[in-house]
């Protein structure tokens, strides 16, 4: 099943400066919220046939129910079931009698082991319509978008704000939100101006953590550095209830927007940092992260844009570079981007070496 994509503001080609209002986000977050629900079966109950999660639902004649498992919940039933995901694709795609037979029997040795030991056997399944989306542990927590935008609602409504960006995919949500107060100059433009704020990520389906990390944003490029910092929010789908998740979610804003004004100065601050070998320096930051080659291409790319020879250019080349990626892949390169704000004089000695 193709993978729905839903990008908001911000997020084609990285250029949009058009925002969208916070109810007209959050009527978007709940429009995707219809038909999602869950069910948590033992594993006895469970079976595989034609490819589909087929679960009893009462009686009558449709009596059972089949479920289209996804790429994303195939590799997590595999996963519980100790089957590698790529070993059950290739089989599936040429023999599915045998791939049902993989894995029903894989149920089976569960709910085998359940029996003899305190292993559990429970599933948490995460549905829409006859789709599958995931299939989780007992112990997962469901927090779906629609909560944490409840609780996000009143915290934009308070303070001016722009939603810089959003993205709502199958496997994930994530959304980037400035306020006006805490506008700074831009060093290499003086006529522009950064913005710090904070992102918000999550999950529905076990793909990432919900976290809250400080970014900033630059005018001029529309750049985006998600920052490092120590005590940002990065909470596992476990032993969560919706009062602690506020009082995390409120406090992490706090602390994430507390830390971006402090990592706006150590940005500006990079303006004065000379870089002898910037498009060296880069080639050598790239060959550390083990970048592809493409993908080092498009960050010189980005520098000869801007080709400011301190460590303001180079971090900008690859917030820049950035946007040329989607979904999670642009957020964690926006990440390591933002790290580097931190780093001392000799690792930009050692890269340019």
């Amino acid at each position: 099943m193709a993978p729905m994509l839903c990008l908001l503001q911000g997020i084609t080609q990285g250029k949009s400066m058009m925002y969208q209002s916070w109810a007209d986000i959050e009527e978007k977050i709940k429009r995707d919220d219809e038909g999602k629900y869950d069910t948590r079966l033992r594993a006895p109950g469970i079976s595989v046939r034609d490819g589909e999660v087929v679960f009893p639902r009462g009686a009558g004649e449709d009596k059972w129910k089949y479920l289209e498992l996804t790429d994303h919940s195939a590799n997590q039933l595999c996963s519980r079931l100790g089957i590698p995901g790529s070993y059950y694709s290739k089989i599936k795609d040429s023999n599915v009698l045998l791939s049902d037979s993989l894995m029903n029997h894989g149920l089976r040795q569960l709910a085998n082991e359940s029996a003899r030991t305190s292993k559990s056997d429970e599933f948490l399944f995460r549905m829409k319509g006859r789709t599958c989306r995931a299939v989780l542990s007992d112990k997962y927590t469901p927090v779906n978008n629609v909560d944490i935008a409840d609780i996000i609602s009143n915290l934009v409504s308070k303070v001016d704000h722009n939603i810089r960006s959003v993205a709502i995919t199958d496997n994930t949500f994530w959304m980037k939100v400035t306020y006006d107060e805490f506008t700074y100059k831009d060093p290499s433009m003086p006529s522009n101006f950064l913005k710090s704020g904070f992102i918000i990520g999550n999950s529905e389906v076990g793909s990432r953590n919900i976290s809250i990390k400080p970014f900033l944003f630059r005018e001029s490029c529309t750049n985006d550095a998600v920052l490092v910092a120590g005590r940002s929010l990065n909470k596992k789908h476990i032993n969560i209830n919706a009062v602690s998740l506020k009082v995390d979610v409120m406090q992490s804003v706090a602390y994430a927007i507390r830390v971006g004004k402090d990592m706006a100065g150590k940005a500006i601050g990079t303006w004065e940092h000379r870089v002898k070998q910037p498009k060296k320096t880069i080639r050598n930051i790239c060959s550390s992260k083990k970048y592809s080659k493409q993908h080092s291409i498009g960050v010189i790319k980005s520098f000869r844009t801007e080709p400011y020879p301190n460590v303001w250019g180079v971090i900008n080349a690859f917030t820049r570079s950035a946007q040329n990626l989607g979904g999670d892949q642009r957020i964690i390169a926006e990440e390591f981007a933002g790290s580097m704000y931190s780093e001392t004089p000799k690792f930009w000695e050692k890269m340019a070496a």
